[in-house]
């Protein structure tokens, strides 16, 4: 598979999904911002807020990859691990 299909393959699976993924990451951007802006603890919050974040951003795309919609639930459910 040359580059050409592999970035037609890609806009496919985008398309019509674009509005969903930039709100997820608009979600992920915002709460880890105004976390690390906490003064004394930011970094370390930082820190344990944004990897299940990311996780579940990742966990969407890697959804969208297989075919799957994304849902903004996913960015929260890597959190469990946290109350465990």
């Amino acid at each position: 598979m040359n580059r050409i299909q592999l970035k037609e393959m890609a806009k496919g699976q985008i398309r019509g999904n674009i509005g969903i993924l930039f709100v997820c990451i608009l979600i992920v951007s915002t709460i880890t911002s105004a976390v690390s802006a906490l003064p004394g603890i930011g970094a370390i919050a930082t820190i344990v807020i944004a990897a299940p974040l990311d996780i579940g951003l990742i966990t969407i795309f890697l959804k969208l990859r297989n075919g799957e919609p994304p849902k903004v639930e996913e960015l929260f459910k890597h959190f469990d691990v946290l109350a465990h």
